[in-house]
């Protein structure tokens, strides 16, 4: 039987290799998952390098990222999010992505990882609203900001209309 956290590790895995082969690092070789609470979720090595990769999902709302655990987790077939009328401006989705993405890396960017251990950390914002595109994600990067923080690079994941996984690099200061 498959566990919660093993659920999860899987997920973050699936999300950092998408990832990498995107940026085209598909010659980092996966490890193993981090320490929790000390080290990045992911462990690669490229060449004689170690690198780290923090995954963490933006969900649209937290109905969404409700019943995204539960369906993960096996635990709950109701759908919340669809279950209630989506009513707002035309671009609604827009403004509760670009605070969800906000969010998380303000959270992920206070925190203390053991960062010295590895030549490079970077953190994976997988976006998570069905409605997102790449139309969408020309809006929400210009409206994050990133502080200065210890991460080399944030990326932003997400699926386009179609399934399509796409990456935009986030920019410290904007």
């Amino acid at each position: 039987m498959t566990t919660d956290k093993q659920k999860q590790e899987e997920i973050e895995k699936f999300h950092g290799n998408k990832l990498l082969s995107l940026i085209n690092q598909q010659k980092c070789l996966y490890l193993r998952h981090g320490k929790d609470g000390h080290e990045p979720d992911l462990i690669y090595q490229y060449a004689d390098k170690l690198m780290g990769l923090e995954i963490t999902t933006a969900h649209r709302n937290e109905k969404l990222a409700e019943d995204c655990a539960n369906l993960v987790r096996g635990k709950d077939s109701k759908n919340k999010y669809f279950d209630i009328l989506q009513v707002g401006q035309y671009n609604s989705h827009v403004i509760d992505t670009v605070k969800s993405v906000q969010d998380c890396i303000n959270k992920k960017s206070s925190r203390n990882y053991d960062f010295n251990s590895f030549s490079e950390v970077n953190l994976c914002i997988n976006i998570n609203n069905p409605i997102f595109d790449r139309n969408d994600a020309r809006q929400v990067v210009p409206q994050i900001t990133v502080p200065s923080c210890k991460f080399k690079h944030v990326f932003l994941l997400y699926q386009d209309n179609g399934g399509t996984y796409c990456c935009e690099q986030l920019k410290y200061g904007t």
